[in-house]
């Protein structure tokens, strides 16, 4: 144990490390000494030929390119669903007032028109079953 430190370090130099596993079993109850404790150390060396780097190519490109343009596409939904939750208040405001508005209009406009009606059959002096008031 007391070499660890450096064998790790001379491996870690001779390039990635992966699956590393190291076992120690203690006994319970026991002295420990750190420095001459046996450690179990397995280790597998392979070498992986580095035509194509890890992580790129036609297929990681093309996984990449579609998650990204995923990606990009549901974020330009969540902004118009912002931008609708924003502005849906006002536009609702907006129609009822002008449908108010719209509708202030038509009951005056229908009003003066009866109100010509009833004036020009008074007038004539003939039955006259619209009072002015």
């Amino acid at each position: 144990m007391q070499n660890y430190a450096a064998l790790m370090q001379s491996l870690s130099a001779l390039g990635k490390l992966e699956n590393l596993s190291v076992r120690r079993d203690d006994r319970p109850n026991s002295q420990i000494d750190e420095k001459s404790a046996p450690a179990d150390i397995s280790i597998q060396v392979y070498s992986q030929g580095n035509l194509v780097a890890e992580g790129s190519g036609l297929p990681a490109t093309l996984r990449r390119t579609i998650e990204q343009g995923a990606g990009a596409l549901m974020w330009s939904v969540r902004m118009i669903g912002v931008a609708l939750a924003f502005l849906a208040p006002w536009i609702i405001a907006l129609a009822a007032a002008i449908g108010i508005v719209r509708g202030v209009r038509r009951s005056r406009r229908h009003r003066g028109e009866l109100g010509t009606q009833a004036t020009g059959l008074c007038a004539k002096r003939t039955f006259c079953p619209l009072s002015l008031r």
